[in-house]
């Protein structure tokens, strides 16, 4: 895959992640939580699978977006955990409690660290990247 073919893609997949992520920090839903993650786990595997082509560090997921991925993990499995509960109609209020008040505070903290500039900020470096596919060994 050319330079420019790559770059596009994680262009592409970034600016899909900057509006999901505004999305999610606006209405919390459990479904967009999963589609970020998703988006996240997948743009972090194409970064895996390209290299910079010189003695520089390979491109990674700024810290800002992976403090994101990681507190959007915090709200759903929490969120999930809750629901795994309540439909086994178990009496856990202690739990329950605890599990509730890690999703607020972790609600709290995503809004507190969802940001514009962590999407424009990665679009930027990636396409300043200087790219070449990874070779792939057939055994």
């Amino acid at each position: 895959m050319k330079e420019g073919k790559i770059k596009k893609i994680l262009y592409s997949k970034t600016g899909e992640l900057g509006k999901l992520a505004a999305h999610v920090n606006k209405c919390m839903d459990d479904d967009d939580i999963h589609r970020l993650r998703v988006g996240v786990k997948k743009l972090r595997a194409l970064l895996r699978f390209i290299s910079t082509g010189n003695d520089s560090k390979d491109p990674e997921l700024s810290h800002e977006l992976r403090d994101l991925y990681y507190t959007a993990g915090a709200i759903r499995d929490a969120r999930l955990e809750v629901k795994k509960i309540h439909e086994a109609k178990a009496e856990l209020p202690v739990y329950t409690g605890r599990l509730y008040r890690t999703i607020a505070v972790n609600e709290k903290r995503y809004n507190r660290l969802y940001s514009k500039k962590i999407f424009k900020n990665d679009e930027k470096k990636f396409k300043e990247l200087k790219l070449q596919p990874m070779s792939m060994a057939v055994a």
